[in-house]
């Protein structure tokens, strides 16, 4: 049994070779822990605006501002349903391992939420009960609150989810691989990536989960960097529909291989360059691609003290093996006791 707080956020497949893994097993949940969710996400009016018309929400409270403005709160106030869903939503590195939500027995929401606001999740995990049959899972119960940027909290969830059981012994003995700071007795806040003295060259760290390229998603990325020519929707002038399955657009690829490194280097103040990009072979609609960077060389900057620059090679495949993209990415990382982290609570 992994030791409480000693949680590893990855699993050692091989020398110097480590696999991102998120969430707590049955074993490792009791009542009574504590957990501050991290990453944050500041809403805006836009999402609420798409929230309203992906879920066909009439009430112009949410989206008419000249509508809001003689209302007692005097703007457009978050659609709840956006409001339930991030903040759930934030919760997945600490639960991600459940296989169901099954019910909320609570949702209160308790004050306003409006575009600007930055949310942030709070859990504590109120009872863990074994199944009575054979079943692989435990049933946890959860409060998550919703807290807003001022520390009010805007809602709260009370709710059951179903989590495997089968916790490894894999304990997370090095410090920098831990996937939780304990900021106070039982109180465990999700760590974000690893700062500079952390990275060591030659290690490999294959980035889960993997991304699944989708036509619809990569279309709409294509349009809004206004390249209307067709290529990457199965058409293009003097071009028939092709009967083949629609290419993703490479830069949506580089996107997503890029955004699936940050769960590891996180740390970053800056993008410095990508170096000898490749892509040798399409990447198609509904094919997973998966990625893993070695990190090439580490070095403190001479400019910015408190700051270093990591030299990263990543290589990506889809689930057959085929390589789709690679790259080599130079950035800039904060040194530990440097950034804006505990300023900003992270």
């Amino acid at each position: 049994m992994v030791e409480t707080g000693a949680w590893p956020a990855y699993v050692e497949i091989g020398p110097r070779r480590f696999r991102e893994r998120f969430g707590l097993a049955f074993e490792q949940l009791r009542a009574g822990l504590r957990f501050q969710h991290r990453p944050g996400l500041t809403l805006s009016q836009q999402d609420n605006r798409d929230e309203c018309l992906d879920t066909l929400n009439q009430q112009m409270l949410h989206f008419d501002q000249r509508f809001a403005a003689h209302t007692e709160w005097t703007r457009c106030l978050m659609d709840s349903t956006l409001t339930t869903k991030v903040v759930i939503g934030m919760t997945w590195k600490t639960f991600a391992r459940r296989t169901d939500l099954l019910g909320f027995d609570e949702i209160a929401l308790t004050a306003p939420v409006f575009g600007g606001d930055t949310i942030y999740a709070e859990s504590e995990v109120l009872g863990c009960s074994a199944s009575e049959s054979d079943e692989p899972t435990g049933r946890v119960r959860v409060r998550t609150s919703g807290v807003n940027q001022h520390g009010d909290i805007v809602a709260t969830f009370v709710y059951h989810l179903a989590v495997p059981r089968g916790a490894d012994d894999n304990r997370a003995g090095d410090l920098r691989h831990r996937s939780h700071a304990e900021v106070e007795p039982g109180v465990y806040r999700e760590r974000m990536g690893l700062f500079l003295e952390d990275i060591e060259a030659g290690e490999v760290y294959e980035h889960r989960p993997g991304w699944t390229g989708s036509a619809e998603a990569s279309e709409r990325d294509t349009l809004r960097a206004l390249d209307h020519s067709g290529v990457f929707s199965g058409w293009h002038p003097g071009q028939r529909r092709s009967a083949e399955r629609t290419r993703i657009n490479p830069l949506h690829v580089l996107a997503a291989v890029t955004g699936m490194q940050t769960k590891t280097f996180s740390r970053i103040v800056a993008n410095l360059a990508w170096q000898h990009v490749r892509f040798p072979a399409p990447v198609h609609d509904g094919e997973t691609v998966y990625a893993e960077s070695t990190v090439v060389e580490t070095r403190p900057s001479r400019s910015r003290p408190g700051q270093g620059i990591v030299h990263l090679r990543t290589s990506a495949s889809n689930e057959t093996g085929r390589a789709v993209c690679a790259f080599e990415r130079k950035v800039l990382v904060y040194a530990r006791g440097h950034g804006p982290y505990e300023a900003a609570g992270y």
